[in-house]
C-alpha cells in the first residue's frame, strides 16, 4: 500500500505536528532531507500575535517578520486571525520551488488551512509539488474549503485523521504507506 502524499488532519492540539516531528526524527537518522515549511505561532508580551512560515530547507534563514502569514487581533469583529496572501505568494512559493529542486527530499507542508484562500501562485505550487516525485508530508486544517478539498480528494493523497486514541500510532501508519 504506497501513497507518496500523506496529510494528517484532526482537532486542534490533538498531536498532528507532534506525530510528524516524531516520524521525521526517525527519517533524519536515516540521512533523509527535509524541505518545505512549518507554520508556527509567534507571541508578543505573552499574547498570540500571529503565525509565520518557517522554511525547513537547510541554510534557508529569514526573520519571523519576513514570513508572517497570519495576524491575530481584534479587527472590529472580535478576536480573529487574518491571512497575508502576499507572503504566501512570495515566500511560500519560493520555499516550495526550492524544495522541488532538492532531490529525494520529503517536502513538509505543516500546515495548510484558510490563510491561503486568496492565493493563486501558492496553491498552484502546492499542487505542482503533489504531482512531483517528492514525498509530501503535511497537515490539513480540519476545515472545508475549495483548496483543502482539492488536496484531500486527490487520488494520490492519503488523509489520516489523528485522534487522541490513535495519535501514538501515527508514525507506524505513515511508515505503512511509505515502506
Amino acid at each position: 500500500m504506497v501513497c507518496k502524499n500523506i496529510f494528517l488532519t484532526g482537532k486542534i492540539n490533538v498531536g498532528k505536528s507532534t506525530a510528524i516531528s516524531k516520524f521525521l526524527e526517525g527519517y533524519l537518522h536515516e540521512s533523509g532531507i527535509i524541505t518545505g515549511f512549518k507554520t508556527k505561532p509567534f507571541y508578543e508580551s505573552g499574547a498570540l500575535k500571529g503565525y509565520y512560515i518557517e522554511s525547513q530547507i537547510p541554510g534557508d534563514n529569514t526573520t519571523i517578520l519576513e514570513n508572517v502569514v497570519g495576524i491575530n487581533g481584534d479587527f472590529g469583529k472580535g478576536q480573529c486571525c487574518y491571512g497575508i496572501p502576499e507572503v504566501f505568494e512570495k515566500r511560500g512559493v519560493e520555499i516550495l520551488r526550492h524544495s522541488l529542486e532538492i532531490p529525494n527530499s520529503i517536502i513538509l507542508m505543516d500546515e495548510l488551512g484558510f490563510f491561503e484562500k486568496d492565493t493563486i501562485k501558492f496553491k498552484e505550487q502546492v499542487h505542482k509539488a503533489l504531482y512531483s516525485d517528492h514525498r509530501i508530508l503535511g497537515v490539513l486544517k480540519e476545515k472545508r474549503n475549495p483548496f483543502l478539498d482539492s488536496i484531500a480528494t486527490r487520488a494520490d493523497v492519503k488523509v489520516i485523521v489523528v485522534t487522541l486514541e490513535n495519535r501514538d500510532s501515527i508514525v507506524d501508519e505513515i511508515n505503512k504507506y511509505w515502506e
